[in-house]
């Protein structure tokens, strides 16, 4: 479920959430943190395929979401809902929602 990552299922303090390994291992339905450079102000690429890197245990990226079906109109402004996708992420062809959230993913 989308989103649901996000919320303090454990109640663990400084916790914005919790998905258990199994669920991120559905690697296309669930969400994902991406390397997010924050000087530049823009998700990180690999240099020899062009895919986003995702990040590891620890690490901070942003939060994105899968959009199955490439389709996301959550503003009114057309520019600004073009800028909450991103489009080829890990293959050619996906499409995700940026949440424009800054998050990493630890150990329990």
């Amino acid at each position: 479920m989308p989103g649901a990552a996000v919320l303090n299922w454990t109640n663990k303090s400084g916790s914005c959430g919790y998905v258990p390994p199994s669920i991120r291992l559905l690697r296309e339905y669930g969400d994902r943190i991406i390397r997010y450079n924050v000087l530049d102000g823009c998700i990180e690429r690999d240099p020899a395929t062009g895919f986003c890197i995702e990040c590891k245990t620890g690490e901070a990226g942003e939060l994105i979401m899968p959009l199955p079906k490439a389709k996301y109109d959550g503003y009114v402004d057309p520019n600004a809902t073009h800028n909450k996708i991103y489009r080829n992420v890990f293959r050619e062809g996906d499409t995700w929602w940026s949440s424009g959230d800054l998050l990493s993913i630890g150990m329990l």
